[in-house]
């Protein structure tokens, strides 16, 4: 039983990670569900090694969408015309790619929302999360397998858990 734990704690750990942040509703703010929501184009980020990140803003765009619509939110291609939804804006804030298999130093992204009302222009909730992943890599893993874990958790922050 003793080999066993022991085989078995590397591949346990292996897939630990940590996601934290902060954020929600503005304490004089209301986000409402039924409101259409514009997911504006989130650029590529720079990683810490000062390269352009290509095609990784378009990745958590679809992410961004795919998980606005799994919380019961209606998606829109365009911005809305009639000013009766909202516009979230998205940054991805920190993309950090380490040879985690060798130096066992693990990868970071982390990204900040902004949900915007239309109609007054008020900002009307914030997120902002950040995913770290293990410091245990059997074979290298790039950083964007963090991003729907970085998605979600601010996607929650700003609408509350999946209905």
């Amino acid at each position: 039983m003793r080999k066993f734990i022991v085989l078995c704690l590397p591949l346990m750990l292996a897939g630990c990670g940590s996601v934290s942040g902060s954020g929600g509703p503005f304490v004089d703010q209301k986000v409402i569900r039924d409101k259409t929501v514009f997911v504006a184009r989130i650029a590529d980020p720079i990683s810490t090694d000062e390269e352009i990140i290509l095609g990784s803003g378009n990745a958590a765009s679809a992410a961004v969408a795919e998980s606005l619509r799994e919380h019961g939110v209606r998606v829109t291609r365009f911005p809305n015309d009639d000013n009766s939804g909202y516009t979230l804006t998205t940054a991805i804030t920190h993309w950090e790619h380490h040879a985690t298999e060798w130096n066992f130093v693990p990868d970071v992204v982390a990204m900040s929302m902004r949900l915007v009302d239309d109609k007054s222009g008020a900002i009307v909730a914030v997120a902002n999360s950040k995913v770290v992943g293990s410091s245990i890599q059997f074979f290298p893993q790039e950083v964007d397998r963090l991003l729907p874990d970085a998605v979600e958790d601010s996607v929650t922050r700003l609408y509350g858990p999946r209905p």
